[in-house]
């Protein structure tokens, strides 16, 4: 069944990047209207590709009212508690950071059960991304055997420690998952501006040997948040994927390559235009 919010929802603190105070509202929408931030849909078109040369600490995403950025974290809960239709007002040009993950959301949000069966987006073929070493596939599958895997390095941590490949029943053990940085980075990021509202309080906090300084919240707790992070850029869609997700070294810049190709790739299945699968980055 579709699910939409229910009720008016308000949620405020600093930003992660600006540290200035910033608030977000998640109120009930018409049925069958989707996801919208800022009075618009939500759509892959509408993310802001950054330049090479920029940083990929977050997703920022084009709205009616201008650009809105850290948007990964509110749309990994809505996908999550398999949010259909919900409308977004954000105040200011960030979405609060929290406590760094999407569990205040998961906690808080409610929503109404309508008629009707989800929509899922479905894959024509499998489809694959690749930046440098990194790379994104989606297969095919049905929505029940719908699943995400990971596997990153933050050295001198091992890969090998950080992976993890959870089914889409298995999802929701994301949300505590906490952003996370290195303490030796604090200083270069504040000088470009990002970072600002950083603390113990909303993020996880490694030391040189990638070890936490204010402890793990869950198991694995960076690749969970990988993989949370991942989730939330996906659902920039509008709706779930009906796809076997794996991403080696994933990033904001790699998911937003990814969206862009896949919808590349859509518009040209149902044009015609293409036949015989699609290309493989």
């Amino acid at each position: 069944m579709r699910r939409r919010i229910e009720g008016c929802f308000h949620f405020e603190g600093p930003a992660l990047h600006s540290g200035r105070k910033t608030a977000v509202y998640i109120a009930t929408a018409p049925k069958q209207s989707g996801i919208q931030i800022n009075g618009k849909p939500v759509s892959p078109s509408d993310l802001i590709i950054p330049k090479d040369s920029e940083p990929t600490y977050c997703t920022r995403l084009q709205t009616a009212r201008g650009p809105v950025r850290t948007v990964e974290h509110l749309l990994a809960a809505l996908a999550l508690l398999q949010i259909d239709d919900a409308q977004i007002a954000v105040e200011g040009d960030e979405i609060p950071i929290l406590d760094g993950s999407a569990l205040p959301y998961v906690k808080k949000l409610r929503f109404y059960s309508d008629p009707g069966e989800r929509s899922w987006l479905k894959l024509p073929c499998p489809i694959e991304v690749k930046l440098g070493d990194a790379f994104l596939r989606a297969v095919p599958c049905k929505p029940c055997e719908a699943s995400i895997e990971v596997e990153a390095e933050f050295a001198p941590r091992p890969m090998e420690t950080c992976k993890i490949a959870l089914p889409c029943a298995e999802l929701q053990t994301l949300a505590s998952a906490r952003t996370f940085g290195f303490a030796r980075d604090q200083k270069a990021l504040a000088k470009r501006q990002l970072a600002l509202g950083a603390s113990l309080q909303n993020c996880l906090v490694l030391d040189d040997n990638a070890r936490p300084i204010n402890g793990f919240r869950v198991p694995n707790e960076l690749a969970r948040h990988k993989a949370l992070d991942l989730l939330g850029d996906l659902y920039a869609l509008g709706r779930p994927l009906a796809a076997q997700i794996f991403a080696h070294r994933p990033g904001h810049r790699l998911h937003a390559a990814f969206l862009q190709h896949l919808i590349t790739a859509l518009d040209l299945e149902r044009s015609g235009c293409q036949k015989g699968g699609f290309p493989m980055e």
